[in-house]
């Protein structure tokens, strides 16, 4: 298992964080980002939030890190690849889209079941935020503000597929992209929206979120 969770205190209150066993990096949460396969193979994306360095320091801006990423035309097979990923990782839960898929949610149930009889550990699903109708604008641009030069906070994606797939986005067609067209960048948008609409809480305060903002997605280089 490369993760190992780490228990401790702060002012009497229990706090949990997870510690990357290669890289020794703390990370306060890590989600995972699921997009189903169609005429483009399906995306798992696996995201962590850097571990802030004193409890009260909390917000939307803590930095985020792409650690895993996986693609499949094979359903089996990306299911599989993430209930593996969600062992090393520890991931907190998945997020895709689950509204209006009867055939691939059905196509999960099914799979679950499989592994429940086998005594193996199930895959879920949640529903990411602003999911329901496939458009990925909506997490395109929190993509972009984090991207955005001036003010960079997600790192990790310069050496993975994932980067390639941002490249060939064309800045014209943003407005309409959809999950199946850039399954890809759906998965890692879905994962960042779920972190940014659950902002870290460890101490029952409350994060701050950030207003979404248009960026140049060709500038982040």
């Amino acid at each position: 298992m490369r993760i190992k969770m780490i228990r401790t205190t702060f002012d009497r209150n229990p706090i949990e964080f997870y510690e990357d066993q290669e890289t020794r990096n703390q990370y306060a949460r890590i989600f995972g980002g699921f997009a189903w396969p169609s005429d483009k193979p399906g995306f798992a994306t696996v995201v962590a939030e850097e571990m802030i360095q004193h409890p009260t320091q909390i917000g939307s801006t803590q930095r985020l890190f792409v650690l895993d990423e996986f693609e499949s035309f094979e359903p089996p097979k990306l299911l599989e690849r993430c209930a593996e990923l969600q062992r090393e990782y520890l991931i907190q839960g998945f997020y895709g889209r689950t509204r209006a898929l009867p055939q691939q949610m059905e196509m999960l149930a099914q799979w679950n079941r499989i592994r429940r009889a086998s005594q193996l550990s199930v895959l879920n699903i949640h529903s990411a935020p602003h999911s329901d109708d496939g458009k990925i604008f909506f997490h395109i641009n929190l993509l972009l503000m984090r991207l955005d030069p001036g003010t960079m906070n997600l790192f990790g994606i310069a050496e993975k597929r994932l980067n390639s797939f941002l490249d060939e986005m064309n800045p014209e067609d943003l407005h309409k992209a959809t999950d199946t067209a850039f399954p890809a960048v759906a998965s890692l948008g879905y994962a960042v929206a779920a972190l940014d609409g659950n902002p870290y809480d460890p101490l029952g305060q409350t994060g701050a979120t950030q207003a979404i903002t248009d960026y140049d997605l060709f500038n982040h280089s």
